[in-house]
């Protein structure tokens, strides 16, 4: 813990000493932002390297991770224009491997309706669905990200064949035609957002002869179907919400070397958002589950079924502080405690369930929109794949979040 201090106390005087850069408002319907995260893994265990060793020297692996990582660099635009009708997002990931993350216009004839048509974040948890820049925890849950992943075309691990899909990941986005609707003026407020796309993930599309892409073939209609509505019984305090997403592509050809595969896949959810008014405790929850039924290896079963769950509580403790006590100091400094317990259980042809669960307790530190600090510790019950008995993969993380 005293190493810990000596590392942990200078960051945050860095941090808060110097003035910081604000986003550009070039007018009230353009920003330009951008944000840069850094990661230091005080210590994470790396119990399941048990067993590798240097075969010439005989030395075995170190069985702890120590380090630091440049986690998330983004610039992004948004923009709204002829009355707020027209608008566009893009967004760019510098962090390796650079790309594209939102690239997208949209059209709203009226406030309640929306279309956008682009690559852009598809339906799924709540949690998948807030930005990167505003989270509350460092990761996001094993649950969630398995929803996102598994519901697009990413290929689940322990497969009995070779996969080309094994290394996708779909960054939460997929490139499609999207429809939102809110109807706010109502004791209980509705939201509603449907999606048809690829059913890839980010930057992977659909072409034949005329532009070869990722898929040389796709039969008509089959596509990527998500759809997300949310419920407020009680106004800006309780949210209740949930998506389903259906994603089915038979016989299609991959532009490698003729691989041919089906893409079959559902997922779904059940969420919910709690914030108990003027004590800044927040509380959310979710139960999902998903199956991957793409039959790679010809033996008729699920290639995966997976579910899991999540609860968490953030303490907002600088608006509770301020009630009483009146400090302007908290009017620009934010402090958060933070709770999150989750689990993840998943099967591989229709076998034995592997579950493995988190613990992530923390604190948060923000100055004003422009710096984030979160120090967390994770607890992980992780099973071993290959023996009886868990491996330990605990950690204690560090992330530094400037945002200009």
């Amino acid at each position: 813990m005293k190493r810990l201090a000596l590392i942990v106390f200078p960051l945050i005087a860095i941090c808060i000493s110097p003035a910081v850069a604000h986003a550009y408002f070039f007018n009230e319907d353009l920003e330009v932002y951008g944000y840069g995260q850094g990661w230091f893994t005080v210590e994470e265990g790396m119990g399941d390297l048990a067993g590798k060793y240097n075969p010439v020297t005989g030395d075995e692996a170190a069985r702890v991770a120590s380090g630091f990582e440049l986690a998330r660099a983004r610039v992004g635009f948004n923009g709204w224009f002829l009355e707020r009708k027209l608008g566009f997002i893009l967004q760019l990931r510098f962090e390796s491997p650079v790309g594209v993350l939102d690239c997208a216009v949209m059209y709203q004839p009226v406030k309640e309706f929306l279309i956008e048509f682009g690559q852009f974040k598809f339906p799924s948890t709540f949690e998948n669905l807030i930005e990167d820049r505003r989270l509350d925890f460092i990761l996001r849950t094993d649950i969630s990200t398995a929803l996102a992943n598994y519901g697009m075309a990413t290929s689940p691990p322990f497969t009995k064949s070779a996969n080309p899909l094994l290394g996708l990941k779909s960054y939460l986005r997929d490139f499609g035609l999207g429809f939102k609707m809110k109807i706010e003026n109502i004791p209980t407020p509705v939201r509603a957002f449907f999606m048809i796309g690829n059913g890839l993930g980010a930057n992977l599309f659909v072409g034949g002869y005329s532009l070869k892409q990722y898929l040389l073939s796709n039969p008509v209609g089959q596509y990527f179907f998500g759809m997300r509505v949310e419920f407020e019984p009680w106004k800006k305090h309780l949210t209740i919400g949930g998506f389903f997403n259906y994603n089915d592509h038979e016989n299609v050809a991959l532009n490698d070397s003729g691989t041919v595969l089906d893409i079959r896949r559902r997922s779904w959810d059940v969420d919910v958002q709690l914030e108990i008014p003027n004590t800044g405790l927040n509380f959310a929850g979710l139960y999902g589950s998903g199956s991957v039924m793409d039959d790679a290896s010809g033996t008729g079963k699920h290639d995966m079924d997976y579910f899991g769950w999540e609860a968490q509580v953030v303490w907002r403790l600088s608006p509770l502080i301020q009630r009483f006590t009146k400090a302007k100091f908290l009017d620009d400094h934010g402090f958060d405690v933070v709770f999150r317990s989750d689990n993840l259980s998943q099967r591989f042809y229709e076998g034995d369930y592997y579950r493995y669960y988190t613990f992530t307790y923390g604190a948060n530190y923000r100055f004003k929109r422009y710096v984030k600090m979160q120090l967390e510790g994770i607890n992980r019950i992780v099973p071993n794949s290959l023996n009886e008995g868990n491996v330990n993969h605990d950690a204690i993380m560090l992330s530094v979040q400037f945002e200009v």
